[in-house]
């Protein structure tokens, strides 16, 4: 179970260093806040790394982080 968590978590490291970027931009062009647009990049991947296991094809992790940060957006 830990080694499980464990490789979540790499996983979900090496995505948030390639894709933390752009989801920022991305939520800041909605938001118009850098603070709140943080906070939304740094809640959405913890989502992710919640429900990484409902994630089928890692393919699709930009489009699906992408989706769970633009909910969290419109939700402030």
């Amino acid at each position: 179970m830990a080694k499980h968590l464990q490789n979540k978590i790499d996983l979900l490291k090496d995505k948030y260093l390639l894709f933390a970027q752009p989801i920022y931009k991305y939520v800041f062009q909605l938001l118009g806040n850098a603070q709140e647009s943080e906070d939304v990049v740094q809640e959405s991947f913890i989502e992710a790394l919640e429900k990484l296991d409902q994630l089928i094809d890692d393919s699709k992790f930009y489009p699906w982080i992408k989706t769970i940060a633009r909910n969290k957006a419109l939700n402030i």
